[in-house]
Formats: C-alpha cells, structure tokens, sequence
C-alpha cells in the first residue's frame, strides 16, 4: 500500500485493501464461462507488505527511508517467493501495489529469484523510465529504469503499452536503446 512516491495525489496506498474488497464481490468464471467452484482455489493472500518502522516524507531522509522501505519490500517478496516454490504447485505472486514506485523492489526481487533473463509488460500511461525525478532515483517515474538495471531484463525484451505522456528524455532513452513502446492513441 505504499504512496511514498506519488508525485500527483494521495490515494495510490489504498489500491490494495480497495482491490481485495471488489475482489470477493464477483464470482470467479473460467474462460469458458464456467463458475469456478471458490473451494478449488488456492490463493494465499500475504497482506499488505509494509516496511516496519519505516516513514518516507519529504526532506533530507526521505531517500534514505525510501531505500530501506524497498530493501525490506525486496527481502519480504524472497521469503514469498521462496513459499510459493516450496508448495510444490505451479505457483506465481501477483503484487498489488500502490503507486508505481512499487514496481522497483518487486522487479529486483524478482531477477534475484530467477537465473535467466526475463521480459516485461508495462501498461502504463508514462514510459517511467526517468534516470532520477525530484532528486530520486527510486521516484514513481523511474521504475523501467530500475529495472533495466537488474541486468536480467534487457531494452529489447522490455515492451511499454498505453503511452500517452512522454518528455524529451525518455523518448531519446527509449530510441537509443530499442525499447518498444505502442502509445495509447495506437491501442484504439
């Protein structure tokens, strides 16, 4: 449920909680229209990963605290990780976050698991590829630059959906590497 980078308004925090409630209103229905029977589910909620102790505001800590909230994010998706193999079944995690800043610690959580390189989907009205934003390097606009960083995820195998919203750096950046991107305006 973390906002700590939001850079536009509150709310992003409370995706979680919002998205668990809407879930248990709808019945669960295969691809071929059949009602899933719930009991033959298995899905182990974690809840809310949240970093203890730690408060990210604005000011000279805030980067600090911000580092070690994704450092204890990034531990607490291995022991995750590490269940999920341990039961034997084709397992996955699906993170629900607040705002996109989420997507750092879970991205370098995940290619510390995995032994290869990996490709990823962003659906995102913003590229997200800043090197920095408001002096961070952990801001909400920076995650597909984190992520590439991994050193498991390269430009090519990076795919960006849904752009509407760029500035001159990430387009030269997306250019210079060969990241795909398919804007908005070309999805409708």
């Amino acid at each position: 449920p973390y906002e700590g980078s939001a850079c536009w308004r509150p709310g992003a925090g409370e995706g979680p909680a919002r998205l668990r409630e809407i879930s248990n209103t709808s019945p669960a229905i295969s691809e071929e229209g059949l009602i899933v029977e719930p009991a033959l589910l298995r899905v182990r909620d974690f809840g809310d990963v949240e970093p203890d102790g730690v408060r990210v505001s604005g000011g000279s800590g805030a980067e600090a605290a911000r580092q070690q909230s994704f450092a204890q994010v990034e531990g607490r998706w291995l022991e995750i990780q590490a269940l999920a193999r341990n039961a034997g079944r084709d397992a996955f995690i699906l993170s629900l976050g607040g705002d996109h800043s989420v997507t750092i610690p879970l991205v370098r959580a995940f290619a510390r698991s995995v032994q290869e390189p990996f490709g990823l989907i962003s659906l995102d009205a913003h590229p997200d590829l800043w090197d920095t934003y408001d002096d961070s390097a952990l801001s909400a606009a920076c995650p597909m630059r984190r992520a590439l960083e991994t050193g498991s995820l390269r430009p090519e195998h990076l795919l960006i959906l849904g752009t509407r919203s760029y500035n001159a750096v990430e387009l030269d950046f997306m250019r210079a590497n060969g990241i795909r991107f398919v804007p908005a305006r070309e999805i409708e």
